[in-house]
Formats: C-alpha cells, structure tokens, sequence
C-alpha cells in the first residue's frame, strides 16, 4: 500500500457574490490518473480527505490555491475547526500565506495528534502556467474545455455530462504535467 497519495483537484464555483459557492468538484490520483471523486459540493471534498487521511498522507495540489482554499477555509471554519499552527488537536489546520499574499499550502488535521496530515499545495508554484497553455507545452492529448460560467447553479445541481468532463479535462491536464514534473525528480 502506497503511503503518500498525491491528487490533483479542483473546484467549479458560481460567479455571482450572492450565490458563490462550489457546484462541482473532482479529484484525480496524480500516478494513476484514476478519477476518484466528482460531486457537486464541497461537503462530499471534505469527506474524502478526512476519510483517505485515515489510509494514506495526502498531498493535494490545486492550480491557484489561493482562490480554492478561500472556500476550503470558510468550510472549515463553518464546521469548527480551528487555526492553530502547531496542528495540536483534531480539527485544525495552518497555512502559509507571503506578505505579498501568495499562497503556498496549507494543512488540515481531522482526527487526534497521531492522525495523518493533509497538505495541500499551489501547482501553480510548481508549473507557472494556465491550465490551456499547460496541455500544449506537455503535449498532451486532453485539452482544455470551454463551460459557461454565468450559468447560476443552485444547491444540488446535477452535473451535466459536459460540466463533469470539463472538470475531469482540468484536473487530468495538471495531473498528467505534475506527473511528468514527479518523474523527472521535481520534489514538490
């Protein structure tokens, strides 16, 4: 049994500052490419860390942290964790944020002292380039799709074919390069 997993995720919000919130998440495992998980909420992400934190460390790595991890935190904070930079009790997490606002990771801790902790990772800081530009410099066969963003979708949306394959698209293209960078030696 493999004991870090890395996994590329990502996150599909609502534009509109009434109604932001996740409609769509996916996860895919970085050496396999398997997809392991594709929900319409946040919740559901949450409970698949928490549930594999218990199996495997995890390394999770999104393309521009920043703007995910503000709706990992709200949900965090809205379920009662709480910040705490030593990771000492269940429940916590840290981050590490520049002065220039650059986010870099952050760590969750689910269960006690001795349970595994989750990082999470900016691939942007790793690869500098948008999700388009990447599938062409790594030659890749997936491409970037198009999907409307305005589209207002409410709680319990069910995902369309063509959203869900958009979001696999995403998370493949970023794996596959994160991959290739893993095997030529990049450590994360």
């Amino acid at each position: 049994m493999k004991k870090v997993m890395k996994i590329m995720a990502d996150f599909e919000t609502n534009t509109s500052e009434e109604n932001c919130r996740v409609w769509g998440s996916c996860v895919c495992d970085i050496e396999t490419l398997e997809m392991l998980q594709i929900t319409n909420n946040i919740e559901d992400f949450i409970a698949f860390l928490e549930t594999n934190a218990k199996k495997y460390s995890l390394e999770v790595y999104y393309h521009n942290l920043k703007f995910d991890a503000e709706f990992i935190i709200a949900h965090l904070y809205q379920n009662g964790f709480i910040y705490d930079d030593y990771l000492a009790t269940a429940n916590t997490f840290r981050t590490v944020i520049s002065d220039m606002g650059l986010f870099y990771k952050m760590e969750i801790r689910f269960g006690g002292r001795r349970s595994k902790i989750v990082t999470i990772k900016d691939s942007l800081k790793i690869i500098p380039l948008t999700v388009r530009s990447m599938a062409k410099a790594f030659g890749l066969k997936t491409l970037k799709g198009d999907i409307n963003y305005d589209i207002n979708r409410e709680v319990d949306h069910k995902l369309t074919p063509e959203e869900v394959e958009y979001m696999k698209n995403d998370v493949l293209i970023v794996a596959q390069s994160l991959r290739e960078m893993f095997n030529q030696g990049l450590r994360s």
